[in-house]
Order: C-alpha cells, then structure tokens, then sequence
C-alpha cells in the first residue's frame, strides 16, 4: 500500500488528503477490491479496519489543527467527522471515476469541508 503521510497541513488539509491517497484509478480500484476482499473475509476485516483506523487518525488531527488555528471553532465529534470526511472521499473517488465529466477529483470533499467549517463558525456564540 502506499504510505499515508504521518500529518496534513491545518486549513490545506483537503489537498493534503488528496497527495496522501491519491486520486488514481488503479490505486483505488486495489483498494476496492482489498475491502471487498476484508468484507468477505472476517479474517482480513481487522487489517483492513486497521489501516483504516490509520487514515481517520491523519485525518482527525488536521482538524484537530484547524481548530487549534481558529477558536470559532468547536470541536465536536472529530472521529465522526473524520469517518464522513474520509467516506466523502472515497466515494468521490468512485463517482469521478465513473462520471468524470461529472466530478473533478477533490471538489466534493472541498464543498464538504467548506461547508462543514462555515456551519462550525456561525454556531459558536
């Protein structure tokens, strides 16, 4: 497997995301098929969710650092954030792939990110 960088960048951590787990067609398509394959075999699940546990970890400490870097922010439920942010990717990484006309890489889990960030700052008092 490729290796995911040990940390992202604060408020650049989307693009951060994308050069740590590419966007690359027969990368994802290995991936895919490894978590079919842990799906279908218990056994490998926990490796599976191992490397994954991995990744949400990258994941929620960049935005751990944006929070850090703006006290608008509260944090809340950072590992179900991480596990949405990650999922987003992932399944954008699927739908570009399929439509590529439709979804140019990155751009859904910028939009989710932006959104997420904007909700966060207008609800601190």
């Amino acid at each position: 497997m490729r290796p995911v960088h040990a940390r992202l960048d604060g408020r650049q951590f989307p693009q951060g995301l994308y050069r740590s787990y590419p966007f690359d067609r027969d990368w994802y398509l290995l991936q895919a098929e490894f978590g079919l394959y842990a799906l279908r075999h218990p056994a490998m699940a926990s490796h599976y969710a191992e490397r994954q546990g991995r990744i949400l970890a990258i994941i929620e400490g960049a935005l751990a650092d944006i929070l850090r870097e703006d006290s608008r922010i509260v944090a809340r439920g950072l590992p179900r954030i991480a596990r949405l942010i990650l999922a987003v990717h992932e399944g954008s990484m699927f739908q570009g792939l399929l439509e590529p006309h439709e979804v140019a890489s990155g751009e859904l889990l910028d939009f989710l990110v932006d959104l997420m960030l904007a909700r966060a700052a207008t609800r601190v008092d």
